[in-house]
């Protein structure tokens, strides 16, 4: 069975900006990702395909019509992007109050089996129930 969906391009993240960016934000995002990758600045086998990405994605964006279909798209197609990982400004996912609790009760039991987690700083060879740390 084929998979019928159509791959839609990544704009925003080809420029790192955000949907809701402003024409200013992506005028300055486009600036920067282009310094980078145009070809005669960059020696990237693939700067010639990049920047034809880059320009694409800045004319879609700065259209107000292109940039409505383009979201429209996105909001039908179910984003599926070609974006491999996210952003590093991604929201991190947030825990439940169950998930919490888990955890909690996990480090916990640890702590009494004296698998104590080692922070920062600290020795990997500490064992809180030796005689050599008491004194």
């Amino acid at each position: 069975m084929r998979d019928t969906r159509v791959r839609v391009p990544d704009h925003y993240g080809v420029l790192g900006v955000k949907p809701n960016a402003s024409d200013v934000e992506i005028r300055l995002a486009y600036r920067r990702v282009a310094k980078r990758w145009h070809p005669d600045t960059s020696r990237s086998p693939d700067a010639v395909e990049r920047m034809k990405r880059i320009n694409v994605a800045r004319d879609v964006l700065l259209d107000p019509k292109q940039r409505a279909e383009y979201d429209a798209t996105l909001t039908v197609s179910t984003r599926w992007k070609t974006r491999s990982k996210p952003s590093p400004s991604a929201p991190q996912p947030v825990m439940t109050r169950a998930e919490r609790e888990r955890r909690r009760e996990r480090l916990r039991r640890e702590w009494r089996k004296g698998k104590v987690p080692i922070k920062r700083g600290q020795g990997g060879d500490i064992n809180r129930n030796t005689s050599a740390n008491s004194g």
